[in-house]
């Protein structure tokens, strides 16, 4: 089955690309990119009949960017890249989505201007120390999100 990124349509709003999709006979929907997420986002999404989702990384986005990293050496930033996952995770599951995708993270602790840019000024994270944390977090975020 070939889904098709909400990043591809210009939409922000989950209403506009619904709509879009219906139209346009696109009914597998990765959501990710600069999509809205609010209170009544969820249930737009269970009403949407035969369409079909994927969750994808940063979506949906928090109110307060941060790039996400489940390889940091940051707790802070480790602790809401978690955070993050295990919400994704759980509308995974509310919307029937057969799995959530996320990066394997950076080998430096971003700022969300940074993307984009060359990263030169950015202390770096030691390799296998990036991996270790990475599937440290892959490890837990398994554990502590139950999916029924």
């Amino acid at each position: 089955m070939t889904y098709l990124a909400s990043s591809c349509f210009k939409v922000t709003k989950i209403k506009d690309l619904l709509e879009f999709c219906q139209k346009s006979g696109f009914y597998q929907i990765e959501l990710s990119g600069n999509l809205e997420f609010n209170q009544k986002t969820t249930n737009e999404l269970t009403e949407a009949k035969n369409f079909s989702w994927l969750i994808h990384n940063y979506w949906p986005i928090p109110d307060k960017p941060f790039v996400l990293n489940l390889a940091s050496t940051n707790k802070s930033i480790r602790e809401k890249s978690l955070d993050h996952c295990q919400r994704a995770l759980r509308l995974c599951q509310t919307l029937g989505a057969p799995f959530y995708s996320v990066h394997a993270g950076f080998l430096a602790d971003l700022d969300p201007n940074d993307l984009g840019a060359k990263q030169t000024n950015r202390p770096r994270i030691d390799q296998a120390t990036g991996l270790k944390n990475f599937t440290d977090s892959v490890s837990q975020l398994l554990r502590e999100t139950r999916v029924d």
